[in-house]
């Protein structure tokens, strides 16, 4: 049997299905909805609250990462719960997470800002964000 990165006939559609699904991951918001499922199930309706998104916006991503087959839904009567789809999505967030926490040094900083000012209540001194791998963090 050929590995999958050999020529094929097709081997341009393979990774462009497999970029769709990474892509699913590839925002911000999705990953706030993924740290959140990789901790417990949660409904549509407590993702939206916890992340400070409106319900149909969190609604809208999870289908999203649903149809890419990085979490699993059911439903109780009208509420519906979410949660990763299986332990290799949840070990796959927290080995990307790791891994772009000791190769971004800006991520770092950021995280170590928030974790010493959690409330904000130092915001005026808060950190630049943007400006991509070079942006620097003020404070």
């Amino acid at each position: 049997m050929e590995e999958w990165t050999t020529v094929m006939p097709h081997r341009s559609a393979v990774f462009e299905v497999f970029a769709e699904a990474i892509k699913a991951a590839a925002n911000g918001r999705l990953l706030k909805l993924m740290e959140l499922m990789a901790q417990r199930e949660h409904s549509v309706e407590d993702l939206a609250r916890l992340t400070g998104m409106a319900m149909t916006t969190a609604s809208a991503h999870l289908q999203t990462m649903n149809r890419a087959g990085w979490v699993s839904k059911r439903r109780e009567r009208t509420t519906v719960h979410y949660r990763l789809s299986g332990d290799d999505m949840a070990q796959l967030y927290t080995a990307a997470k790791r891994v772009v926490l000791n190769r971004y040094p800006l991520l770092r900083q950021i995280l170590d800002a928030y974790m010493s000012d959690p409330y904000g209540l130092f915001a005026d001194e808060g950190v630049a964000v943007g400006g991509g791998v070079g942006a620097s963090v003020r404070g």
